[in-house]
């Protein structure tokens, strides 16, 4: 359990640095990627088949280069030991991949593969975000913010749940649904020491100095967000 959640620190410590200087799609599949290649720990079962994908996925991982392993491997564990624990991170990693090479449609399929192979897979929520993300590359926002409205509602609680609603919040406040946005972005700015909630907390006042009326209208609501006074 320590070491997940020091994991779980050190993920949001370099989302605090892509979110400053990477563009905010991009952040969100390298959320998908890190999430599924930080958990790579193989339960040898009693099952052959699974210690033979693990140790699969073990040797792709260390013929990688400095970006990692590379998709074809990832891939071939995925085939090759398909409906293994090793293979369905090995799909979920090289659909990560596949996105931040710029190849979206096929990232999108492999995580719209991933959903449909494995189901009842623990790390579900991060193929629904992957889809949601490839969405929004593509133009998508209306499809996209129902994807992510489901892994904010049906995953609430795991590590996508504050990305799914913070690109949520984004979309809306595009689409000039400017009450949902402020919505949203109060709920995540609540919780100001992970980056999502300070950047969240920005946002919303930047939105509420462009639109004063959705300020809050009480003072605890207020300072529990952060939300700066109106200017004079």
């Amino acid at each position: 359990m320590e070491s997940e959640n020091k994991q779980s620190g050190d993920l949001y410590a370099l989302l605090g640095w892509l979110e400053k200087n990477k563009n905010q799609v991009i952040t969100g599949a390298v959320v998908v990627i890190l999430a599924g290649i930080a958990y790579f720990y193989f339960d040898y079962r009693k099952s052959e088949k699974a210690i033979e994908a693990g140790q699969a996925l073990s040797a792709a991982l260390l013929t990688g280069n400095t970006t990692g392993p590379s998709v074809d491997a990832l891939l071939k564990v995925a085939n090759d030991s398909a409906g293994t624990d090793a293979a369905a991170r090995a799909l979920l990693s090289a659909a990560g991949k596949q996105f931040v090479e710029g190849k979206i449609d096929d990232a999108k399929a492999s995580f719209q593969r991933f959903a449909t192979e494995y189901p009842e897979s623990s790390l579900m929520s991060q193929a629904k975000y992957g889809i949601a993300v490839c969405l929004e590359a593509q133009g998508k926002t209306a499809e996209a913010a129902v994807v992510f409205k489901e892994v904010m509602d049906r995953y609430a609680g795991e590590n996508t749940t504050i990305p799914a609603k913070f690109s949520l919040a984004r979309i809306c406040e595009a689409d000039g649904k400017f009450e949902q946005a402020r919505d949203y972005y109060m709920d995540i700015a609540r919780d100001g020491r992970n980056t999502f909630g300070m950047e969240a907390g920005s946002r919303l006042n930047a939105l509420l100095q462009k639109h004063p009326n959705l300020r809050p209208t009480s003072a605890s609501a207020m300072n529990r967000t952060a939300v700066a006074p109106a200017a004079p």
